[in-house]
């Protein structure tokens, strides 16, 4: 969701003005309560689905989210573009190798459009910002 988040309301460069459509938090689809990252789900993966694939810490984002910029810059570069198909690969081996609970993305698109509800709600981002900031607090 956070993803959509930026792509809805980015207004430099250039306004993407996204609108969602048919979107499902793979996050929410396996464990609603406790979101992990591709990073962390790609340790259940069968690594064969992997093979070829560069790691997926081939990027310091905390490099650039320290700074408050962009990781990924639009136009992409040609090593940044083949990062975002690798990254399709790494979530399409995800959703090959675990199934969601419930054995069904229903309750995972229906969470995702309340969360997509609350964005458009929200085009100010006040409540992300409340929880980045409380996540920061705990961090210390």
């Amino acid at each position: 969701i956070g993803d959509c988040e930026s792509l809805m309301y980015q207004l430099i460069p250039l306004p993407l003005q996204m609108n969602p459509v048919a979107v499902i938090d793979a996050q929410v689809a396996f464990d609603p309560k406790f979101p992990i990252g591709m990073g962390s789900m790609l340790e259940h993966v069968s690594q064969h689905l992997l093979q070829g694939l560069p790691s997926k810490e081939q990027i310091d984002w905390n490099h650039f989210h320290a700074r408050n910029c962009r990781a990924l810059s639009v136009p992409l570069s040609h090593c940044n573009a083949l990062y975002a198909l690798d990254d399709l690969h790494r979530l399409e081996a995800i959703l090959c190798s675990k199934m969601p609970r419930g054995r069904s993305y229903k309750t995972a698109l229906a969470a995702t459009n309340r969360m997509l509800s609350e964005l458009i709600r929200d085009p100010y981002g006040m409540k992300s910002l409340t929880e980045n900031l409380a996540w920061l607090e705990k961090k210390d």
